[in-house]
């Protein structure tokens, strides 16, 4: 997702190693091996229900720093936005969808 993303706002560099930000791997790799890697315990075992009540509560905590990350980038995105397609602000729906 990261790399259309950065494609979309003509930022495609962005994916470079220069630009990585080892906790933020350090983070992608911890969801992984919480919600998926580790988790091999036979189905409806106590550990294999533990595990998925873990996995949830991760990819609630996830969501909400998702959700930080979104609030942030938002601000800027209109501009972005209508920098590269100045029509989009004559047609809110347009921009509407556009910003989705």
């Amino acid at each position: 997702m990261y790399g259309y993303m950065t494609a979309a706002f003509g930022a495609t560099a962005w994916v470079e190693d220069k630009y990585k930000i080892r906790e933020c791997n350090e983070f992608s790799e911890f969801l992984y091996n919480t919600g998926v890697a580790k988790h091999k315990a036979a189905l409806s075992s106590a550990e294999h229900k533990y595990s998925i009540m873990e996995a949830m509560m991760v990819s609630i905590a996830s969501e909400i720093w998702n959700d930080r990350e979104y609030n942030f980038i938002a601000q800027y995105i209109e501009d972005k936005l209508l920098t590269l397609n100045p029509s989009l602000k004559t047609n809110t729906q347009s921009l509407r969808n556009a910003k989705g």
